[in-house]
């Protein structure tokens, strides 16, 4: 089965920018499906379609992700064969697999060879997305985009106020700011200035860096 196309967008906050992925799998679909999304997003992307180009671009350079097909039918060569190769060149890289024919003894060996994560095939491509960030938030390297960061500042900003039993316009009341205002922040649809972000602190008794950390 061929993974559907990725649709177009517009506009792409670079959160990948600077980071470097390889995409390794024997069928060109999968391939130019996780280059076309991920390269838009910031990722310089590599692909290898057979162990040749596979071991010729782990050796060149490092990559953060490496999105690795479990078999590569025309060399035949399985992912414990690959895994190897990376933890011998690469052992820096996060590697997520992808196959077409998952099974528990696959998904066993992988994770044993320290594969963060092991999906199966035809993956959708926006949970590939979310292995990805999460092989990257393990590692420290995810850059969130702006959209994302103004979505968890609100977020927390929503959730100090209603562990204080405010309202919106008892916030609004603290901070003089406008009920509409503080509603487009909570919701992550306008982003907050320092000095705003420092008076919704104060109005909620936390510090404004608070709003930047990670939630559980």
């Amino acid at each position: 089965m061929k993974e559907s196309a990725v649709a177009e967008t517009p506009e792409l906050d670079l959160e990948y920018a600077g980071l470097r992925m390889l995409c390794v799998d024997d069928e060109t679909t999968f391939v130019d499906t996780y280059r076309k999304y991920f390269a838009k997003r910031g990722f310089e992307v590599e692909i290898a379609t057979n162990l040749r180009d596979f071991e010729k671009l782990l050796c060149a350079k490092h990559h953060h992700i490496i999105l690795l097909d479990y078999y590569l039918d025309p060399d035949k060569v399985s992912g414990d064969t690959l895994m190897t190769l990376v933890e011998e060149h690469d052992r820096d890289a996060s590697i997520v697999v992808v196959t077409g024919r998952p099974s528990l003894e696959t998904a066993v060996a992988s994770l044993r060879q320290r594969a963060f994560d092991y999906l199966s095939k035809p993956v959708k491509i926006d949970e590939l997305a979310t292995a990805v960030n999460r092989a990257l938030e393990a590692k420290g390297l995810l850059r969130l985009s702006a959209s994302e960061l103004q979505r968890r500042i609100g977020e927390h900003i929503r959730e100090g106020r209603k562990s204080k039993g405010l309202t919106l316009a008892q916030l609004a009341d603290r901070t003089g700011l406008s009920v509409g205002f503080l509603s487009q922040i909570e919701l992550g649809k306008n982003s907050a200035s320092v000095e705003t972000l420092y008076r919704i602190a104060t109005a909620l008794g936390v510090q404004p860096g608070d709003f930047f950390q990670n939630q559980g």
